[in-house]
């Protein structure tokens, strides 16, 4: 009681799966406004809002007096609008924080914003590290967009049977 199987179409899937360029993947991750709003939320939310950190998991200092905490009369002016003021935040009116924009390409993202206020530019007195994410946090959203690479992949392939 033999038979025949045929492998033809589970080796079809199989050269379909090995043909496979993440690429497509990558930009279908990226290209969820969700995965894009939690890369900013990140930075701006949790890092420079909440922790007071850069993208190197430091302080934010500012560069011309080497100071990681607000001047006396900013802390007053932030403990009545209710903002933190035990740590750098950049964060006053929201302004800045809604001027951050996500770019990527094929291979990556980049976090940009306007730091320019009428007095001054943020990134000459805080550094460009204010702009990108922390370790910890690319972690984070690399599980994040596993999620969206494992969706493409499974259509993909599913696509195939």
């Amino acid at each position: 009681m033999g038979g025949v199987l045929d492998y033809g179409g589970i080796l079809d899937l199989i050269d379909e799966a090995i043909a496979i360029d993440d690429t497509q993947a990558w930009l279908y991750a990226l290209g969820h406004e969700d995965v894009r709003k939690e890369i900013i939320r990140l930075n701006t939310e949790n890092q420079l809002f909440e922790e007071g950190i850069d993208s190197l998991g430091q302080p934010v200092t500012n560069k011309l007096t080497g100071s990681s905490n607000y001047a006396p009369f900013t802390i007053d002016i932030k403990r009545k609008t209710g903002l933190p003021y035990d740590h750098v935040t950049l964060f006053q009116d929201g302004t800045f924080y809604r001027s951050f924009r996500l770019t990527y390409d094929s291979e990556s993202y980049t976090i940009d914003a306007n730091g320019d206020k009428s007095d001054k530019n943020l990134f000459d007195v805080y550094g460009d590290d204010v702009l990108g994410l922390t370790d910890f946090n690319k972690e984070r959203i690399e599980i994040v967009i596993l999620r969206y690479y494992e969706e493409w992949f499974e259509k993909r392939l599913l696509s195939k049977l």
